[in-house]
């Protein structure tokens, strides 16, 4: 994928939601950091992504062919 197509998505997100209040990035903010806060603790639980040689590693978690599957 192009790089410019994930900064063009970012980008209109953004200007999606500038007309909301401020109370609602308070709100948005929040429930972002609750997935960051779940992203850490799954990965200091070992649930890291699939790396070529473990058990369960399978070439069609590999899109793109760099030995971790499932990123």
């Amino acid at each position: 994928m192009p790089l410019w197509i994930p900064v063009a998505l970012a980008a209109a997100a953004i200007i999606a939601v500038n007309p909301f209040p401020v109370r609602s990035f308070g709100t948005i903010d929040y429930w972002f950091s609750s997935i960051k806060v779940a992203a850490i603790a799954v990965r200091a639980a070992g649930a890291d992504p699939i790396r070529r040689g473990d058990p369960g590693y399978g070439r069609h978690l590999d899109r793109d062919g760099d030995g971790v599957g499932c990123e």
